[in-house]
């Protein structure tokens, strides 16, 4: 559910400020400027953590690793590589959409 809370708040909140985006932003592209290669790398840790943590939890942790200090560790990774990214995202986004100059 926090890839889709990503990506539903994130996609509003850019429609949300297009016309004024349009209006201070040299280069505005319908739509957003980013293309998959983009995506892919910036995913990546965050998706890597997530796909480990279901190993883990599935088949136990690695040889040498206690399974719940492991989990915490990547659930933490997770959470905070997102929070991040949407942290960026909505900065951005809403800091666009009500500046009163042009970006610099």
């Amino acid at each position: 559910w926090t890839l889709v809370w990503f990506f539903v708040s994130s996609t509003l909140l850019t429609k949300l400020g297009s016309k004024r985006k349009k209006q201070v932003e040299d280069g505005y592209k319908e739509g957003g400027q980013r293309n998959w290669v983009q995506v892919f790398c910036n995913g990546l840790s965050g998706t890597l953590a997530c796909f480990i943590l279901a190993y883990v939890q599935t088949f136990g942790a690695f040889e040498g690793w206690e399974d719940a200090p492991l989990k915490r560790l990547l659930t933490a990774a997770f959470l905070g590589h997102f929070g991040c990214c949407i942290g960026d995202t909505w900065a951005s986004e809403s800091g666009t959409a009500v500046t009163h100059s042009a970006t610099r």
